[in-house]
């Protein structure tokens, strides 16, 4: 039994025994047959298509959480408490809430209750595009600044005839998500010139200004709350954001975002069975993979982004070339970022040695020729490419007190790893 290797089972076991972390492909079955409180099919296909988002209640009552007495309410509602739990613990221990994709909960999850209702709407299916999120009003966070999930070339080509979408997202709430603990805001797509016609065609050249052009169309913005259970289901051309959580309120807001797609549109991670049932290794991959992805949004340390990197070759041939490629990419920019951030700090924002982090930049050297070598090409969105600052008061914000307090020893090196140590860990 190996609990001090992140590679191995049982170190998340270990980290989380309320959960499961199969070898092999997930085998929970704890909410087989469960759907959603919602309309029919038909019903949440006019609602996608004339606002571009629908959203859907809770399959059974929230249980009570930790800071209530009382007995769990159904064995739904009792899974989403222990995967909220397990992202509080992996904040304390310094790993991103992402790295909750090790746990077979969050996959059966997505195969029983999520995939079934996006299929039926969209024809859409998993990509793998996932992320666990959190944001701490204690330390005033936020969600992610308005963004559009995708931005086709052609986006009139992105949806299909009948006008139904080729990407969209399911974002589930694991606790109640409130406007005060940062709930989404969308703008719809009939108060949204560019939803279809593509942005920059606007007179203001700004997909906010053209939405929002005069005092009236900020009436237009939705505020989405979510009870524990709940989900809202949108495009990949909702301009969507999360607010900023109030520091007087005290739960954090923790969810779970399942992105789907036509493989014509976006080919996904995963493909054949183990796209079917993902065993342990592929897993904790994906996450790492993630993190490298979505690294200008959570600015990860040169020595985590060492972490993902190796966690993510150990089994890079097992996933599709174009999220291979996507990774490898993103990688070289994230060592450049982080070298950036680390010499505009004086260097003391890292404890990597010089000739440490001169090998990390070879092995992103190796990485972008193996990019280049499989075809360029990126998934691209608009997340607010000036955004400089990281999220340094978003989602899973650590203090510099709480980070200089991160239990290292959760981070020991395995025998075949170079480098594992503490990061200030950050998600959407």
């Amino acid at each position: 039994m190996d609990v001090e290797d992140p590679n191995a089972p049982d170190f998340w076991r270990a980290l989380c025994p309320e959960l499961t972390v199969s070898d092999g492909g997930p085998v929970v079955r704890n909410v087989a047959g469960t759907t959603f409180v919602s309309p029919d099919v038909a019903t949440l296909q006019k609602r996608l298509g004339a606002h571009g988002y629908f959203t859907v209640q809770p399959p059974l009552p929230p249980v009570a959480s930790d800071r209530d007495a009382g007995p769990a309410d159904s064995v739904v509602s009792e899974t989403l408490e222990r995967l909220a739990r397990a992202v509080l613990k992996l904040k304390e221990v310094g790993w991103p809430s992402t790295f909750l994709l090790v746990y077979d909960e969050v996959w059966e999850l997505q195969r029983e209750l999520v995939t079934p209702l996006m299929t039926a709407v969209t024809g859409n299916l998993p990509n793998f595009d996932t992320l666990a999120i959190m944001v701490d009003p204690k330390h005033g966070g936020a969600g992610f600044t308005p963004h559009r999930d995708r931005q086709p070339p052609n986006v009139a080509a992105s949806f299909r005839p009948d006008g139904s979408p080729k990407y969209s997202t399911a974002w589930l709430a694991l606790r109640d998500v409130t406007p005060e603990n940062s709930c989404m805001y969308f703008i719809p797509r009939e108060a949204d010139p560019g939803y279809i016609a593509g942005d920059g065609t606007g007179p203001n050249d700004d997909m906010l200004r053209d939405a929002l052009s005069t005092k009236a169309r900020y009436q237009d913005i939705r505020a989405v709350p979510l009870q524990a259970g709940g989900a809202t289901f949108f495009t990949h051309r909702l301009i969507h954001w999360g607010s900023r959580a109030l520091d007087t309120c005290c739960d954090p807001r923790i969810a779970i975002t399942f992105a789907y797609s036509d493989p014509s549109f976006e080919a996904p991670a995963l493909e054949g069975a183990d796209a079917t049932s993902p065993e342990f290794v592929l897993r904790l991959g994906l996450a790492a993979g993630q993190m490298l992805i979505y690294h200008e949004r959570f600015e990860p340390s040169l020595e985590r982004l060492a972490v993902y990197n190796e966690m993510f070759k150990a089994v890079s041939e097992r996933f599709s070339q174009p999220y291979r490629r996507k990774v490898n990419l993103d990688f070289v920019a994230s060592v450049k970022d982080a070298e950036a951030r680390a010499e505009h700090h004086h260097a003391e924002s890292s404890s990597l040695h010089m000739d440490e982090g001169h090998d990390l930049i070879d092995v992103a050297a190796d990485a972008m020729l193996d990019a280049v070598l499989e075809g360029y090409g990126e998934f691209e969105d608009d997340y607010d490419d000036e955004h400089t600052g990281g999220l340094s008061h978003d989602e899973e914000n650590f203090t510099a007190e709480e980070t200089a307090t991160v239990d290292t020893t959760t981070l020991s090196n395995p025998p075949n790893k170079k480098r594992r140590v503490e990061e200030t860990a950050l998600c959407e």
